[in-house]
């Protein structure tokens, strides 16, 4: 998607998501919930949760946002402290989408940053990633993720 088709699909998805928080307005929803099925949530009324993964350094955080249970897939924002560094991993049993909406993340010699959008399919290895300055990324998932360090076994399929 290029520059300005971002704009307009970030336009958009705030469109909505305001008219949908004035429809929980006026129907005194205060869940996020509305009488269209719809989820409103206000993020910075989320707090931050620590995260733990084995083979993980410290100091991720996470705000989760959504849980659509149907395919099992969440939707979340993620925050990196300046100088973390995520492990190489990979996902067998789901992919993920990225959307960087602060600070720089370098992935491999590349370095990125907001408005920058990765999809990381299953079986498929990503990382090290490394935090040039406090990130936050909006990640949701398509389906339960797992989590493995290193590279994929051989044969695994290198993901859609």
């Amino acid at each position: 998607m290029k520059g300005g088709q971002q704009a307009v699909a970030v336009m958009i998805a705030l469109a909505v998501a305001a008219q949908g928080a004035a429809v929980c307005a006026a129907q005194g929803q205060e869940d996020g919930s509305a009488a269209n099925g719809m989820t409103v949530v206000d993020s910075s009324q989320v707090p931050w949760k620590k995260v733990a993964r084995p083979g993980f350094p410290d100091g991720q955080e996470i705000k989760p946002l959504h849980a659509n249970e149907r395919i099992s897939g969440r939707t979340s924002i993620l925050k990196f402290p300046t100088g973390y560094i995520e492990p190489r991993h990979y996902h067998t049993t789901g992919g993920h989408s990225a959307y960087i909406l602060k600070g720089k993340m370098k992935m491999g010699d590349k370095v990125y940053g907001a408005g920058e959008f990765f999809y990381f399919p299953a079986n498929v290895a990503h990382g090290p990633n490394e935090a040039l300055e406090e990130v936050e990324a909006l990640v949701w998932t398509d389906g339960p993720l797992d989590t493995h360090l290193g590279e994929p076994p051989a044969g695994e399929g290198k993901g859609e």
